[in-house]
């Protein structure tokens, strides 16, 4: 996962861009990648998945309306709510007003009481999930990763991304 920033200036995330393109597990370089942030809430057990975008700046930054999905709804909605929101990433254009926004008092209060994953698709259809850890008032990942081909994604998404929640701190 690349690191994730609260930009205070913009008061929104803005995912630093890496230095070399992402790259698969076999190390085949990806960069007409998609991603998404999908949070689970401490307090109500409800996942935020959180479309992102290509930042004018060029990082991804999240952008969008988010789908809200409880806990109890999560198999049964997960993988197309994560599919939907990856696909958004190439069709959605950055404007400032449609970025999500919160005060630094919200932002640090967000990060306190919600887990964050990482999910990234490549053109090869392999999805890449990287569980994302609290670090100076944002999210960090490292290279612990979980990754599904494209035939894997319908029966195991759910079940990864559960696996990265519980390895996120």
């Amino acid at each position: 996962m690349s690191p994730k920033s609260y930009d205070p200036r913009l008061r929104q995330w803005i995912v630093q861009p890496q230095t070399t393109p992402p790259t698969t597990d076999s190390g085949a370089s990806a960069t007409n990648f998609e991603m998404i942030s999908v949070y689970r809430s401490s307090k109500n057990g409800n996942f935020i998945i959180q479309p992102m975008t290509r930042h004018p700046i060029g990082a991804s930054g999240e952008f969008g309306k988010p789908t809200i999905i409880s806990d109890d709804q999560f198999d049964a909605r997960i993988v197309l709510a994560v599919i939907e929101n990856l696909a958004k990433y190439h069709q959605q254009v950055y404007r400032d007003d449609l970025a999500p926004t919160r005060s630094s008092k919200e932002q640090r209060q967000f990060v306190k009481e919600h887990l964050c994953v990482s999910v990234t698709r490549f053109p090869s259809g392999q999805i890449e999930i990287r569980p994302g850890h609290r670090e100076r008032g944002g999210y960090v990942g490292d290279k612990e990763n979980i990754s599904l081909g494209p035939d894997e994604i319908p029966g195991k998404l759910a079940r990864a991304l559960r696996d990265a929640f519980s390895r996120s701190s």
